[in-house]
């Protein structure tokens, strides 16, 4: 007889057993991905935040720096004070009149 041919009753596989593996690998990793506690998605948003955060602290360094040169200049300098204080409070001397002039686009034309 010849050994080769299959028996006639029985079933006809539909898969061999690397497609079945590959396509359970395929689906776990679609699962992993994208449906994980700690999934790609909510790590990249994570890292957009913290490259948020770092660029604030940064900004926020500078500022502070900034407004710590004019804190230590406003306590040494009476002159720069009262300048400061004109400039940014409109505070003026007895007996003074402070006029605050806006200038329009209009009527520059």
């Amino acid at each position: 007889m010849n050994d080769k041919k299959a028996p006639k009753n029985k079933r006809i596989r539909l898969f061999t057993n690397t497609q079945i593996i590959i396509a359970a690998t395929a689906v776990f990793a679609v699962l992993f991905i994208f449906l994980d506690n700690s999934s790609l998605q909510d790590k990249r948003e994570l890292d957009r935040k913290l490259e948020q955060a770092i660029r604030q602290r940064d900004s926020l360094a500078a500022q502070i720096a900034s407004d710590s040169t004019i804190i230590r200049r406003i306590e040494t300098d009476d002159n720069y004070l009262e300048r400061y204080a004109r400039e940014h409070f409109f505070m003026k001397r007895p007996l003074e009149d402070v006029f605050i002039m806006e200038s329009s686009s209009d009527s520059l034309r």
